[in-house]
């Protein structure tokens, strides 16, 4: 019986950091898309820059 309670105490500690790694990858995911929209954006921002420029 120790054993089996130490089993499910081990899996439960496995859930839980596999968890823990599923949220990081998330924010990793998040911060790599906000970067990639960020480029973008600002690559939209020069293209409309020298669209007004010309048209000066």
């Amino acid at each position: 019986e120790e054993e089996e309670e130490e089993e499910e105490e081990e899996e439960e500690e496995e859930e839980e950091e596999a968890a823990a790694w599923m949220m990081m990858l998330k924010t990793i995911r998040n911060a790599m898309k906000n970067e990639e929209e960020k480029k973008n954006e600002n690559k939209r921002q020069k293209t409309e820059n020298r669209k007004n420029e010309t048209n000066k």
